[in-house]
């Protein structure tokens, strides 16, 4: 079935490419030969016309001068129109994106924030995306500054689309997110976005080195402050295992190193900016357990009186929180602290139930 598909649409792209191929001929090559057969009858009616007598040889001489200097501008004109006609085309694309409405824009007047707390509120927040129902129905929660929240649940529950609205990628539909008190839509996206860090669970990478790519969180930062981030998100090793080390060069979209370092840079450039909130959705998903316990470490260390936001599927990562928000269904199901939770044995302990089981029949190898 593929290969059908991959043949039809193959014959495709041959017919519009043999298409394109007779409007440039046509274009380009046919003038020519009509522009070059009109040359060779000038040449033969003015040949007669000197052996008749009618016209001088000087004149005829001349008469052919002009017409060849007129030939090339002319057949030039002509191939402009094949020209128009691509560039058209690729001007509607470009004019496509341009045209296209921003999923978020700024009041005309946006308020400024030159610091923050970290405080921040769900208020009845609903949202959904065109395909379907809601993602989000009805959210109401809040984090105060320094808390370490963590946000499970089930996978296409809408923990992603939380981080995605925190870092307001999207407008609720319905409700409001607070930002120490300002609704961050009224909020300058400039300063939403200092104050606010999201590490996504696919991050881009630039094709550059590991220092830019760190460094476009905050080019101002010196040596010792990217040498920080890096080792605070787990880098140093891999770095020192490198002979250009933070000079290396990763790659288009970073795909000469694996999807664990590009996360690793990911969550340096974060770590650089020094946010009042983070937000890390699934942030250590593609690492191996040594280098999440390293990263956790750093964590723990650059976010202390900074509020944290963990969206994950990790039970060691989750039970690190301060607090668990349990999301299913497009709604929060369960809200409290870890020990709390495993006592109830609700959502999050049936999410949790084959870890927390192990962990619990062995103590002393979970404290560890």
């Amino acid at each position: 079935r593929e290969v059908g598909r991959f043949g039809q649409r193959n014959d495709t792209f041959v017919d519009a490419l043999m298409s394109m191929r007779w409007l440039t001929y046509l274009s380009g090559g046919l003038p020519g030969m009509i522009l070059s057969g009109g040359t060779a009858i000038v040449f033969l009616y003015g040949g007669s016309r000197v052996i008749d007598g009618t016209i001088t040889l000087g004149t005829f001489v001349a008469f052919m001068a002009y017409q060849m200097r007129l030939l090339s501008p002319v057949q030039g004109l002509m191939t402009l129109w094949a020209n128009f006609a691509t560039a058209k085309v690729s001007l509607g694309r470009v004019y496509e994106i341009l045209d296209t409405e921003p999923e978020v824009s700024e009041r005309d007047q946006p308020t400024r924030l030159s610091s923050v707390r970290g405080d921040l509120s769900f208020e009845d927040v609903t949202f959904s995306f065109e395909r379907g129902g809601p993602v989000l129905e009805g959210l109401d929660f809040r984090v105060e500054r320094g808390e370490i929240l963590a946000i499970v649940g089930p996978s296409g529950g809408g923990k992603s689309t939380v981080a995605d609205l925190l870092a307001r990628h999207f407008d609720p539909d319905q409700g409001r997110i607070r930002l120490d008190g300002h609704d961050l839509r009224d909020v300058s996206l400039t300063d939403l976005r200092r104050h606010i860090a999201l590490v996504d669970q696919d991050p881009f990478v630039f094709n550059a080195s590991i220092r830019e790519n760190i460094l476009y969180a905050k080019s101002a930062a010196g040596p010792e402050a990217v040498a920080g981030a890096a080792a605070s998100a787990g880098l140093e090793d891999f770095l020192e295992g490198l002979p250009d080390g933070l000079e290396t060069t990763v790659g288009e979209r970073g795909l000469a190193i694996s999807a664990g370092e590009r996360q690793r840079i990911s969550i340096a450039r974060a770590l650089l900016v020094d946010p009042e909130v983070l937000v890390l959705d699934e942030a250590t998903a593609a690492l191996d357990p040594l280098v999440q316990e390293r990263v956790i470490e750093g964590y723990e260390t650059v976010m202390q009186n900074r509020t944290t936001v963990l969206i994950t599927h990790r039970l060691e990562l989750a039970r690190r929180a301060d607090r668990i928000l349990v999301i299913s269904g497009a709604r929060v199901v369960e809200d409290g602290p870890p020990a709390e939770l495993i006592r109830a044995r609700g959502p999050f302990y049936q999410l949790f139930r084959r870890g927390l089981e192990a962990s619990l029949a062995n103590p002393v190898e979970a404290d560890t």
